[in-house]
């Protein structure tokens, strides 16, 4: 039940893709990030933020870094994103 109300953004549908990286607080906040995700929409761009990538998948990137990031928001950014571009998930980052 409580997976139906997962934050974050996977859109479909779209030839183009990038991942929003991020805080959390900021990326799925529209007012904060000034309705990116509406304008890269409009743009024919789709959104995938870091919710969508698994734990296992995070912590595997993460865990090839010759010192691991200390901060538990640096460290699922990272590992999402790099995941994400090195399985070509995605054609684009924006930070």
């Amino acid at each position: 039940e409580q997976e139906k109300y997962t934050c974050g953004v996977n859109d479909e549908g779209y030839k183009t893709k990038v991942v929003l990286a991020g805080h959390p607080y900021s990326v799925n906040d529209s007012f904060l990030n000034m309705n990116v995700i509406k304008k890269l929409n409009n743009l024919g761009i789709g959104v995938i933020t870091e919710e969508f990538v698994s734990k296992d998948d995070i912590n595997y990137e993460v865990d090839k870094l010759f010192k691991r990031p200390f901060w538990t928001f640096t460290k699922d950014t990272y590992g999402s994103t790099v995941y994400l571009a090195d399985n070509r998930k995605v054609d684009g980052i924006v930070y």
